[in-house]
């Protein structure tokens, strides 16, 4: 089963309403419908009441939540401690600036944001205008 599944399923299971919850994930609502549909289905129960007015957790839909946050919880996890292990940092921050008159400004943020997120790694790029495009693509 795709770790996303689990996690849309806990946006659902928060917000309580579908067009909210498709609207946060990106998706719609149809979409969204048929994963709950196929979760449903594999653990062959009904994991929402629903009607015209009102989405509610069955017993089982609330057990589902809470296993889901535990499973999500430790696979967010395990993807930190080995990408620690080999060196990579989990987050990563691009930041391109155009010549010297945002070079310094840039200098002064990333020593104080370095302080507070060790972990991250920053990729800085003095750039032309034109080539900010292109590179937001990449």
């Amino acid at each position: 089963m795709e770790i996303r599944l689990f996690r849309e399923y806990l946006v659902l299971s928060k917000l309580l309403n579908f067009s909210r919850a498709a609207e946060q994930l990106g998706m719609t609502q149809p979409v969204l419908s048929r994963h709950l549909k196929y979760l449903e289905e594999q653990f062959d129960a009904k994991l929402l009441n629903r009607n015209t007015h009102q989405v509610e957790l069955t017993p089982t839909g609330q057990l589902l939540a809470e296993e889901a946050e535990k499973i999500v919880v430790q696979y967010e996890a395990t993807f930190h401690v080995i990408r620690e292990a080999l060196g990579k940092s989990q987050s990563s921050l691009s930041i391109m600036f155009l010549g010297a008159a945002t070079r310094e400004f840039f200098t002064d943020f990333l020593v104080r944001f370095r302080k507070h997120h060790e972990a991250v790694e920053i990729n800085c790029c003095d750039t032309d205008l034109d080539a900010i495009p292109d590179a937001l693509d990449r």
